[in-house]
């Protein structure tokens, strides 16, 4: 119905302005500049006040204007990472621990997954350039020659984790793949084996793997083990990988003694196969693996593998960058030592 021949209109009841600084600041009662200082340096704060802003914050449901910061500091407190994925548990741990010590510092990670892909790394790596990352860590160094002069002309901090070598310009925070390798090796030689298969993942585009299948080797030729008694099998990531070429092994009649595998999955694969097809960890077959897994302690015999401190790498390059950032220390190489730990998948040769 009409009244007064006019249509009723429908109104639409103001939405609520999201708030302001200065709300913060008047409901914590301190200045504007106060609250500014609670993000950029709390250590100027008195914790009491600290806390009243906090409290006002999240009462407020108050968000910063992460563009005009960036402006007014032309820092991002954003971290890029670039790494081959996350179904590999060494990479979810390393990427765990840069996330938690950067948000300790306040600094936010973002990650981009490459899938081993030189062209997907760089067109990552320049979204993340083009978003303002204040620095970049890298997972090995297995990149285009476009990606490293693309960081060059950019002036970007970086660290590269996960690998190691002393020689270069470039700043590592991992492990020598390599002499981590040979400790592997060298562990079934003094057990006095001298057939041998090495099972890894295919060694392109990851410098990681190129490392250990060095080192494996270069061990068994200092030996004096013969090329026809160190065969190298290159198979995809995975435990079922690993079972069907050992199962082929089996069914070919040419099982070595020990093998030796570039990471805890393929091992996992490899007692697995023995199992099913009746053969005895380490009577028949020893194993060593890489990595230390949760799960290598569990398998049955538990494997004996190098273990990597992927954690400690993770928060020492993240504590780093941001360091380097901070405080304009330099970014130097950091080398972290691996254990082999001794268990139950690897035992003298039987004669």
């Amino acid at each position: 119905m009409e009244l007064d021949g006019r249509k009723k209109r429908r109104t639409r009841a103001p939405s609520k302005a999201p708030a302001r600084l200065s709300d913060v600041a008047a409901l914590a009662g301190v200045s504007a500049g106060t609250v500014s200082r609670v993000f950029s340096a709390p250590h100027l704060v008195a914790p009491e006040t600290a806390k009243a802003v906090r409290e006002a914050i999240d009462k407020l449901g108050w968000v910063a204007n992460g563009g005009a910061r960036t402006l007014a500091s032309h820092r991002s407190r954003t971290i890029g990472a670039v790494i081959p994925n996350l179904e590999n548990p060494v990479f979810a741990q390393m990427m765990q621990a840069i996330q938690d010590k950067l948000l300790s510092e306040r600094y936010t990670l973002l990650l981009n997954c490459s899938d081993y892909d030189p062209e997907k790394a760089l067109l990552g790596t320049r979204s993340m350039l083009e978003r303002g990352v204040d620095g970049l860590i890298l997972l090995g160094e297995n990149f285009s020659d476009a990606l490293w002069h693309l960081l060059e002309v950019q002036r970007i901090p970086k660290l590269i984790i996960y690998s190691f070598r002393s020689s270069g310009a470039r700043q590592f925070v991992g492990i020598d793949n390599v002499r981590a390798a040979r400790k592997a090796a060298e562990h079934l030689l003094d057990l006095g084996h001298r057939e041998f298969v090495i099972l890894g993942q295919r060694a392109d585009n990851n410098d990681r793997v190129a490392a250990r299948l060095y080192g494996f080797t270069e061990a068994l030729r200092d030996r004096g083990i013969p090329a026809e008694a160190r065969r190298v099998i290159e198979t995809p990531w995975s435990i079922q990988a690993a079972y069907d070429a050992i199962s082929e092994l089996v069914r070919t009649g040419t099982m070595p003694t020990a093998l030796l595998c570039t990471n805890d999955y393929h091992a996992v694969g490899a007692v697995s196969a023995c199992q099913r097809h009746g053969l005895h960890v380490p009577d028949d077959l020893s194993i060593v693996g890489f990595d230390d897994l949760e799960i290598a302690a569990h398998t049955v015999p538990p494997l004996t593998t190098v273990k990597v401190p992927a954690r400690a790498i993770g928060e020492s390059a993240a504590q780093r960058i941001v360091d380097h950032l901070e405080k304009n220390e330099p970014l130097a190489s950091v080398e972290f030592e691996v254990t082999l730990v001794v268990r139950g998948s690897t035992a003298a040769v039987n004669i």
